[in-house]
Protein backbone atom coordinates (compact mmCIF):
# COMPACT_ATOMS: atom_id res chain seq x y z
CA UNK A 1 0.00 0.00 0.00
CA UNK A 2 2.97 1.97 0.48
CA UNK A 3 2.76 2.86 -3.33
CA UNK A 4 -0.60 4.60 -3.39
CA UNK A 5 1.92 7.40 -0.77
CA UNK A 6 3.60 8.32 -4.64
CA UNK A 7 0.41 8.75 -6.20
CA UNK A 8 -0.98 12.24 -6.29
CA UNK A 9 -4.71 12.84 -6.00
CA UNK A 10 -4.81 15.24 -8.73
CA UNK A 11 -2.64 12.49 -11.33
CA UNK A 12 -5.23 9.26 -10.13
CA UNK A 13 -8.41 11.80 -10.11
CA UNK A 14 -8.30 14.64 -12.11
CA UNK A 15 -10.36 18.08 -10.86
CA UNK A 16 -13.40 17.80 -11.77
CA UNK A 17 -15.18 20.94 -13.60
CA UNK A 18 -19.14 19.57 -12.65
CA UNK A 19 -19.04 19.43 -8.98
CA UNK A 20 -22.51 20.13 -7.85
CA UNK A 21 -22.63 22.70 -4.85
CA UNK A 22 -25.71 23.03 -3.18
CA UNK A 23 -26.07 26.50 -1.84
CA UNK A 24 -26.81 27.09 2.11
CA UNK A 25 -30.17 28.43 1.37
CA UNK A 26 -31.72 25.89 -0.86
CA UNK A 27 -34.71 24.16 0.18
CA UNK A 28 -34.27 20.52 1.03
CA UNK A 29 -37.05 19.17 -1.70
CA UNK A 30 -34.60 20.81 -4.29
CA UNK A 31 -31.74 19.55 -2.57
CA UNK A 32 -33.06 16.43 -2.48
CA UNK A 33 -34.31 16.15 -6.17
CA UNK A 34 -30.32 17.12 -7.29
CA UNK A 35 -29.05 14.71 -5.37
CA UNK A 36 -31.56 12.15 -6.86
CA UNK A 37 -31.44 13.27 -10.51
CA UNK A 38 -27.48 13.17 -10.81
CA UNK A 39 -27.20 9.44 -9.24
CA UNK A 40 -25.22 10.88 -5.88
CA UNK A 41 -25.28 9.98 -2.59
CA UNK A 42 -23.77 13.46 -1.44
CA UNK A 43 -23.36 17.11 -2.12
CA UNK A 44 -20.95 19.86 -0.91
CA UNK A 45 -23.06 22.58 0.43
CA UNK A 46 -21.81 26.01 1.13
CA UNK A 47 -22.49 29.64 2.15
CA UNK A 48 -23.43 32.05 -0.58
CA UNK A 49 -24.84 35.47 -1.19
CA UNK A 50 -27.28 35.70 -4.42
CA UNK A 51 -25.99 37.98 -6.95
CA UNK A 52 -29.03 38.80 -9.42
CA UNK A 53 -29.43 35.25 -10.74
CA UNK A 54 -26.48 33.53 -9.80
CA UNK A 55 -24.70 32.59 -6.48
CA UNK A 56 -21.43 34.06 -5.13
CA UNK A 57 -20.11 30.75 -3.04
CA UNK A 58 -18.47 31.51 0.11
CA UNK A 59 -15.31 28.22 -0.40
CA UNK A 60 -14.27 28.91 2.77
CA UNK A 61 -17.44 27.26 4.91
CA UNK A 62 -17.94 23.94 2.90
CA UNK A 63 -19.91 21.12 4.16
CA UNK A 64 -21.35 18.34 2.64
CA UNK A 65 -25.53 17.05 2.81
CA UNK A 66 -25.66 13.36 2.45
CA UNK A 67 -28.62 11.04 1.46
CA UNK A 68 -28.24 9.74 5.26
CA UNK A 69 -29.70 13.29 6.92
CA UNK A 70 -32.45 13.49 4.65
CA UNK A 71 -33.60 10.10 5.17
CA UNK A 72 -32.21 10.43 8.95
CA UNK A 73 -34.31 14.33 9.02
CA UNK A 74 -37.67 12.54 7.39
CA UNK A 75 -37.71 9.64 9.90
CA UNK A 76 -37.44 11.97 12.62
CA UNK A 77 -40.12 14.06 11.97
CA UNK A 78 -42.53 11.16 11.67
CA UNK A 79 -40.65 9.50 14.55
CA UNK A 80 -44.56 9.04 16.22
CA UNK A 81 -45.47 7.37 13.36
CA UNK A 82 -45.09 3.84 14.34
CA UNK A 83 -48.27 2.54 12.66
CA UNK A 84 -49.73 2.61 9.25
CA UNK A 85 -48.31 1.09 5.61
CA UNK A 86 -45.75 3.09 3.80
CA UNK A 87 -48.83 4.53 1.95
CA UNK A 88 -49.96 6.03 5.38
CA UNK A 89 -45.87 7.81 5.32
CA UNK A 90 -45.79 9.02 1.98
CA UNK A 91 -49.61 10.59 2.69
CA UNK A 92 -47.92 12.35 5.17
CA UNK A 93 -45.32 14.17 3.06
CA UNK A 94 -47.35 15.20 1.13
CA UNK A 95 -49.63 16.69 3.56
CA UNK A 96 -46.53 18.33 5.22
CA UNK A 97 -45.08 19.99 2.32
CA UNK A 98 -45.06 23.35 3.43
CA UNK A 99 -43.04 21.88 6.52
CA UNK A 100 -40.48 20.60 4.20
CA UNK A 101 -40.54 23.91 2.20
CA UNK A 102 -39.11 25.87 5.08
CA UNK A 103 -36.04 23.34 5.62
CA UNK A 104 -33.18 24.33 4.01
CA UNK A 105 -29.78 22.15 3.20
CA UNK A 106 -27.81 23.99 5.82
CA UNK A 107 -30.34 22.74 8.59
CA UNK A 108 -29.53 19.31 8.09
CA UNK A 109 -26.41 18.59 7.92
CA UNK A 110 -24.72 15.56 9.15
CA UNK A 111 -27.52 15.35 11.48
CA UNK A 112 -27.40 11.39 10.78
CA UNK A 113 -23.60 11.89 11.98
CA UNK A 114 -22.74 9.01 9.01
CA UNK A 115 -20.47 11.63 6.67
CA UNK A 116 -18.74 14.72 8.46
CA UNK A 117 -16.65 16.79 5.94
CA UNK A 118 -13.24 16.42 6.24
CA UNK A 119 -11.63 18.36 3.37
CA UNK A 120 -8.05 17.39 1.62
CA UNK A 121 -6.12 19.41 0.02
CA UNK A 122 -5.23 19.61 -3.62
CA UNK A 123 -2.11 18.02 -4.60
CA UNK A 124 -2.03 15.49 -1.38
CA UNK A 125 -0.93 11.71 -2.06
CA UNK A 126 -3.40 9.10 -2.34
CA UNK A 127 -2.37 7.19 0.83
CA UNK A 128 -3.35 10.60 2.90
CA UNK A 129 -6.85 10.25 1.52
CA UNK A 130 -7.22 6.43 1.78
CA UNK A 131 -6.43 6.82 5.49
CA UNK A 132 -8.58 9.83 6.00
CA UNK A 133 -11.48 7.73 4.56
CA UNK A 134 -10.49 4.69 6.74
CA UNK A 135 -9.71 6.60 10.17
CA UNK A 136 -12.46 8.91 10.43
CA UNK A 137 -14.67 6.04 9.06
CA UNK A 138 -16.57 8.37 5.93
CA UNK A 139 -17.64 7.24 2.90
CA UNK A 140 -16.12 10.61 0.25
CA UNK A 141 -14.29 13.36 1.11
CA UNK A 142 -13.86 16.46 -0.84
CA UNK A 143 -10.76 17.83 -2.04
CA UNK A 144 -10.08 21.83 -1.81
CA UNK A 145 -7.70 23.75 -3.84
CA UNK A 146 -5.68 26.81 -2.58
CA UNK A 147 -9.08 29.08 -2.45
CA UNK A 148 -10.82 26.45 -0.36
CA UNK A 149 -12.87 25.95 -3.67
CA UNK A 150 -14.29 21.81 -4.29
CA UNK A 151 -12.20 20.96 -7.36
CA UNK A 152 -13.69 16.88 -6.56
CA UNK A 153 -15.17 14.39 -4.31
CA UNK A 154 -13.42 10.70 -4.20
CA UNK A 155 -15.67 8.14 -2.81
CA UNK A 156 -15.04 5.39 -0.69
CA UNK A 157 -16.34 3.76 -4.27
CA UNK A 158 -13.40 5.49 -6.19
CA UNK A 159 -10.91 3.83 -4.29
CA UNK A 160 -11.90 0.48 -4.36
CA UNK A 161 -12.40 0.53 -8.00
CA UNK A 162 -8.94 1.52 -8.58
CA UNK A 163 -7.33 -1.04 -6.52
CA UNK A 164 -9.64 -3.50 -8.46
CA UNK A 165 -7.96 -2.06 -11.70
CA UNK A 166 -4.76 -1.78 -10.53
CA UNK A 167 -3.71 -4.58 -7.98
CA UNK A 168 -0.29 -4.22 -8.20
CA UNK A 169 -0.97 -1.05 -5.47
CA UNK A 170 -1.62 -3.44 -2.98
CA UNK A 171 1.46 -5.49 -3.14
CA UNK A 172 2.05 -8.32 -1.15
CA UNK A 173 -1.92 -7.65 0.13
CA UNK A 174 -3.39 -8.80 -3.27
CA UNK A 175 -2.43 -12.85 -1.93
CA UNK A 176 -4.13 -12.68 0.90
CA UNK A 177 -7.44 -14.47 2.16
CA UNK A 178 -9.53 -12.52 3.91
CA UNK A 179 -9.05 -13.73 7.12
CA UNK A 180 -5.06 -13.57 6.99
CA UNK A 181 -6.06 -9.92 6.40
CA UNK A 182 -7.96 -10.21 9.56
CA UNK A 183 -11.01 -9.08 8.09
CA UNK A 184 -13.55 -10.82 11.06
CA UNK A 185 -17.08 -12.02 10.60
CA UNK A 186 -20.16 -9.83 11.31
CA UNK A 187 -23.59 -10.32 12.37
CA UNK A 188 -25.40 -9.29 9.25
CA UNK A 189 -27.85 -6.73 9.53
CA UNK A 190 -31.17 -7.51 7.81
CA UNK A 191 -35.00 -6.61 7.50
CA UNK A 192 -37.75 -9.44 7.00
CA UNK A 193 -39.44 -9.26 3.60
CA UNK A 194 -42.96 -8.08 5.50
CA UNK A 195 -41.40 -5.20 7.18
CA UNK A 196 -42.36 -1.33 5.62
CA UNK A 197 -39.86 0.39 3.74
CA UNK A 198 -39.93 2.46 6.53
CA UNK A 199 -38.95 0.32 9.21
CA UNK A 200 -36.13 -0.95 6.91
CA UNK A 201 -34.73 3.09 6.49
CA UNK A 202 -34.68 3.06 10.33
CA UNK A 203 -32.44 0.36 10.20
CA UNK A 204 -29.90 1.73 7.69
CA UNK A 205 -29.91 5.22 10.19
CA UNK A 206 -30.02 3.27 13.25
CA UNK A 207 -26.61 0.69 11.95
CA UNK A 208 -24.95 3.44 10.11
CA UNK A 209 -25.20 1.50 6.82
CA UNK A 210 -26.21 2.63 3.29
CA UNK A 211 -28.32 -0.14 2.56
CA UNK A 212 -29.68 -3.58 4.20
CA UNK A 213 -30.35 -6.63 2.67
CA UNK A 214 -34.48 -8.04 2.46
CA UNK A 215 -35.36 -11.44 3.73
CA UNK A 216 -37.72 -13.73 3.44
CA UNK A 217 -39.48 -16.08 6.91
CA UNK A 218 -36.92 -18.36 5.86
CA UNK A 219 -33.69 -15.90 6.22
CA UNK A 220 -32.96 -16.77 2.61
CA UNK A 221 -31.93 -13.24 0.40
CA UNK A 222 -34.59 -11.73 -1.71
CA UNK A 223 -33.69 -8.50 -2.48
CA UNK A 224 -31.72 -5.29 -0.62
CA UNK A 225 -33.17 -2.06 0.17
CA UNK A 226 -30.37 1.13 -0.01
CA UNK A 227 -29.96 4.68 1.36
CA UNK A 228 -30.76 5.83 -3.03
CA UNK A 229 -33.91 4.18 -2.56
CA UNK A 230 -35.25 7.65 -0.33
CA UNK A 231 -35.58 9.02 -4.50
CA UNK A 232 -39.20 7.18 -3.69
CA UNK A 233 -39.81 10.27 -1.95
CA UNK A 234 -40.16 11.74 -5.05
CA UNK A 235 -39.80 15.25 -5.70
CA UNK A 236 -43.65 15.60 -6.52
CA UNK A 237 -44.22 14.63 -2.75
CA UNK A 238 -42.46 17.58 -1.09
CA UNK A 239 -43.53 19.69 -3.53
Amino acid sequence: MQYLTKLSVDDVFPPNNNIIILPHTMKLPEALNLLVKNNIFSAPVARTQKKGDYYKFDHTSISLLDLMDVVKFTLEVFQNEDNGDDADFFHRLENDKDFFQNVCANNILDISNSNPCWPVASGSNLGDLAKALVEYKIHRVPIVNKEGAVVNIITLSSIVNLLAEKKEFLGNLRNKSVKELGISEKKVVSVTSNKRAVDAFHTIITNRISAVPIVDEKGILVGNISIKDIRAVSYTHLT
